[in-house]
């Protein structure tokens, strides 16, 4: 288990993790193995990462946010990794002029696994940020194509998970079956689309009932996007009404007929029908990724920032280990959701929006043509909860969490769960 602590040791020596307050600093049953490579100069308290090894816990991997001054971490060559006797640092602060940062040098959230109570063999991926007990938790659930990556992109600003951490949550994000590495037998031998709606709130629930247990609290905050605002809906009106306090709807997609998307969805030779070769998963490749996101946006908008683009595509295709089996090298992403959306995109709804009765937000991009102003405003007026918000961002499309604008979508977000 690898559990990420915003704790923080200081350069001055003064130990600030909770069972640490020896005076020294530094815990005698903590096996080091990162330390700053190149320590910035104009920094001397800036932050590494230690990774730390508690023998009375059977091994059990820790991870501690703390800064040691230069003094203290030049000259440190301690293993890199568990077990190994010699190896040289993961370096957290660079030499200008040595190799660039990448996205892996600011994936830092932790991996928690559990079992799934309805498919055998299936061990559901939570990654968490903040997530220390005493916090209020929070659990996202994403869409149709990206994982949990997508609200935790490593990059700078990018994180709306680290985001929420820094709100006073503690933020979750789960990968349903089939997604991220949420890695499933049966998605491996499935020929038919694998993950619908029906099944995603059974993961749900199991996220949710760990957290719950976890924190020692009844019910939990929620966040869906997209496939995502149907599926913790969904949830939150049926066998998850009592489990969920507070529920936030991103890029909300309800029932209202959808032309193009219903053009993606449908038979080539039969439009009333969906498409029959979908099988259980699609491939989804960095220039697909790109050709979506650009169709989401109007002409000319420069919404986007290369950077955490790259850092989202990066991010997922290693989180697949299939991924450089293709050419180009592409990750896979579950077809449950196109049977869904089919429903969706021609106005048959999945779920009756006035059995949703906690307060709830509803949020999405501008001109977001996928998640429409008015199927929001027809869900919106239909929720059963009387304490309900409609927010749209500005210049912001169907991924406006990972555009340019995201933090006014943070923003608005955290405001609510408060």
């Amino acid at each position: 288990m690898h559990v990420h602590r915003p704790d923080r040791l200081h350069a001055a020596g003064d130990p600030d993790l909770p069972a640490d307050r020896r005076g020294n600093g530094v815990r005698s049953d903590l096996v080091l193995d990162d330390l700053p490579d190149q320590p910035d100069s104009r920094q001397p308290d800036a932050p590494f990462r230690l990774h730390a090894i508690c023998p009375e816990r059977c091994g059990r991997r820790d991870e501690y946010g703390t800064g040691l001054p230069r003094s203290l971490a030049r000259g440190r060559h301690l293993p890199d990794r568990v077990g190994d006797t010699l190896g040289r640092p993961r370096p957290r602060h660079r030499d200008p002029e040595g190799p660039a940062v990448t996205w892996r040098d600011h994936d830092t959230a932790a991996s928690h696994f559990i079992a799934s109570s309805d498919e055998p063999g299936l061990r559901l991926h939570i990654r968490a940020h903040g997530d220390d007990p005493a916090r209020a938790p929070v659990l996202f659930v994403h869409g149709a194509t990206y994982a949990s990556r997508l609200y935790d992109i490593p990059h700078p600003g990018a994180s709306w998970l680290k985001a929420t951490a820094e709100a006073g949550f503690a933020a979750y994000a789960l990968d349903i079956r089939g997604y991220g590495l949420s890695h499933s037998p049966v998605f491996e031998t499935a020929g038919k689309p694998y993950a619908r709606a029906s099944k995603a709130i059974r993961d749900i629930d199991d996220a949710v009932a760990w957290i719950c247990a976890r924190h020692a609290v009844e019910s939990t905050r929620l966040i869906g996007g997209s496939w995502g605002s149907i599926t913790t809906a969904l949830y939150t009106s049926t066998i998850g009404a009592a489990r969920v306090e507070r529920l936030v709807l991103y890029a909300p997609i309800f029932a209202e007929v959808n032309a193009g998307w219903l053009t993606i969805l449908a038979d080539p030779n039969d439009p009333a029908r969906v498409d029959p070769r979908h099988g259980a998963a699609r491939l989804v490749t960095e220039a697909a990724t790109r050709e979506r996101w650009d169709a989401e946006m109007p002409d000319g908008a420069n919404w986007r920032d290369e950077a955490v683009f790259q850092a989202l595509v990066q991010a997922s295709l290693a989180d697949d280990p299939h991924s450089a089996h293709h050419n180009p090298p592409a990750f896979r992403a579950p077809n449950g959701t196109f049977l869904d959306l089919w429903e969706a995109f021609n106005g048959r709804r999945l779920y009756d929006p006035k059995d949703v009765n906690c307060p709830t937000l509803l949020i999405r991009g501008g001109a977001d043509p996928t998640s429409t102003r008015t199927d929001a405003l027809r869900l919106f007026d239909g929720l059963g909860s009387a304490d309900r918000q409609y927010v749209e961002i500005a210049n912001g499309a169907h991924f406006a969490s990972a555009e340019k604008r995201a933090h006014r979508v943070f923003r608005a977000v955290n405001a609510f769960l408060t």
